[in-house]
């Protein structure tokens, strides 16, 4: 029972250290508009501001848009723009003209603020990484797991070191070993 035990909390730790490294990825690779951006995905944690400026989302999903450089003026596209002294993303219609230039609306936008037409929308999940992107969210979702593992693990190794040290003094007292490194 005990060794049962026990491989489920070794496979509890390895699922909990691989929730902490993509966390932390989350919690780090932000882009210079202030959303996580890993390889050519942004993940927008869509908040009430967003939530008007997207259609079809609504407040705590989570868009993942995929960024291209081929932006199709028939579809809607996502965008960074600014709103309250902050980058929000919106979907609208932007359009490219023969000299490579992205308009919104008739205004003139850069190249560098146009994301991508292709998305994949999740709910629920951007509350999720909204809270863990807060101080106490982190400190509770991330840091806490790894601590926890960290204490069992120390906890586990002077157990384990107390049971060797008390199996040798038996040992020498019983004269069945007498090694000079043991004592």
């Amino acid at each position: 029972m005990k060794k049962v035990i026990k491989g489920i909390w070794s496979f509890l730790e390895v699922i909990i250290l691989i929730y902490v490294v993509i966390m932390t990825l989350f919690f780090l690779n932000k882009n210079r508009f202030g959303f996580t951006e890993i390889g050519n995905r942004v993940f927008v944690s869509v908040d009430k501001d967003i939530a008007k400026e997207v259609s079809g989302s609504k407040n705590l999903d989570l868009i993942i848009i995929r960024k291209g450089k081929e932006i199709d003026n028939k579809k809607d596209t996502f965008y960074y723009s600014s709103l309250k002294d902050r980058y929000v993303v919106k979907k609208g219609k932007v359009t490219v003209d023969n000299n490579n230039a992205y308009y919104v609306n008739d205004s003139l936008i850069s190249s560098e603020r146009v994301i991508g037409n292709k998305y994949l929308k999740i709910p629920l999940i951007g509350g999720f990484l909204r809270a863990i992107e807060d101080k106490l969210g982190f400190i509770a979702f991330v840091f806490l797991p790894i601590f926890l593992v960290f204490i069992y693990q120390v906890y586990d190794f002077v157990i384990s070191s107390k049971e060797e040290h008390r199996k040798a003094i038996e040992m020498v007292a019983n004269e069945e070993i007498v090694d000079d490194e043991i004592i």
